[in-house]
């Protein structure tokens, strides 16, 4: 999802993600590497810079950290993302929302990891597996979704 806005209004574009499972851990790999979002700068910059909006549904960070190598000892995208002082706890153009389901432990044995948040990441805990399958979580996704979309930007 990407919405732009006219330069005349001096508002920021906005430009929301979304990652499922393998998607989102991927995604939460970019992020906390540092490669996702380039465009994003400072507030007093002129034209306005872009505001990150990202939704991790059930990423599983650490099937992905045990595959690409970062093994148990280390630190998966979770970690690393908690960790990051600049982009995702004190930025004010990154919004971060990590769902998960807490009968989830198969394929999100670590989902732990992200409790509490920090700055910019919020957490949220549904009573629900991997797939999400009861109408309440997914209703509540919905609600989480169009917030993100209908944000101030």
């Amino acid at each position: 999802y990407y919405q732009q806005q006219h330069e005349h209004d001096n508002t920021t574009c906005q430009i929301i993600f979304v990652g499922f499972s393998w998607g989102g851990a991927v995604l939460a790999e970019l992020l906390a590497q540092n490669r996702l979002p380039a465009t994003i700068a400072s507030p007093q910059q002129h034209p306005p810079p872009t505001k990150l909006q990202v939704l991790l549904i059930a990423p599983t960070t650490s099937l992905v950290a045990s595959i690409i190598g970062y093994g148990k000892q280390s630190k998966d995208a979770a970690l690393r993302i908690l960790q990051d002082r600049y982009y995702y706890n004190d930025h004010p153009n990154v919004n971060i929302q990590v769902v998960h389901g807490a009968m989830d432990a198969a394929f999100c044995p670590n989902q732990s990891r992200w409790e509490g948040g920090v700055g910019n990441v919020h957490f949220h805990l549904l009573r629900d597996n991997h797939v999400f399958f009861h109408p309440q979580s997914q209703q509540q996704l919905v609600e989480l979704l169009s917030q993100l979309v209908g944000s101030e930007s």
